[in-house]
């Protein structure tokens, strides 16, 4: 399973959310989510990493990276729990 965000910190290093996070309930998260996408399942994770990045101001958005998927979802946010 892919990474679903990624955070470019200004030195270059990179901080991401991935199958770690939302595949492992059972694990502490300490992923750049912010526990949002902590082991909800890899299509809720892209939905609620497209959410987070929306609502990011536009000056932000220049550092953050989502997977491809989730720039146009293929899913319905309504019938997700």
């Amino acid at each position: 399973m892919p990474i679903v965000l990624t955070y470019t910190r200004p030195d270059g290093t990179c901080l991401t959310c991935g199958p770690d996070c939302y595949r492992k309930p059972d694990h502490p998260c300490v992923c750049i989510c912010g526990g949002v996408n902590h082991g909800v399942g890899y299509e809720r994770a892209l939905a609620n990493s497209y959410e987070l990045y929306r609502r990011l101001p536009d000056a932000d958005r220049c550092r953050w990276r989502l997977h491809p998927h989730a720039h146009t979802p293929p899913f319905d946010f309504l019938s997700l729990p």
